[in-house]
């Protein structure tokens, strides 16, 4: 991915206007995820660049997205 982050307040408006499950994906990080689901309300995120250091998945940033995805207080 870019690592792009775009405005959640328009995601927000739009997964709420539509009946089907929303994913959301672009500039998603461990430091910015929690904020973003708690946003837009997802049915899904999606990472690729959030969790990578010098182009290569790092398990400790993959670990870091995971605890704060499901420290999510809307997910609890």
């Amino acid at each position: 991915g870019t690592g792009v982050v775009h405005d959640w307040e328009t995601s927000a408006e739009i997964a709420a206007s539509l009946k089907v499950p929303v994913i959301l994906a672009g500039g998603l990080h461990p430091g910015n995820v929690t904020q973003a689901i708690e946003k837009v309300r997802p049915y899904a995120v999606d990472v690729s660049s959030g969790t990578e250091t010098e182009g290569r998945k790092d398990p400790a940033k993959i670990s870091s997205f995971l605890q704060a995805v499901r420290a999510c207080p809307s997910l609890q």
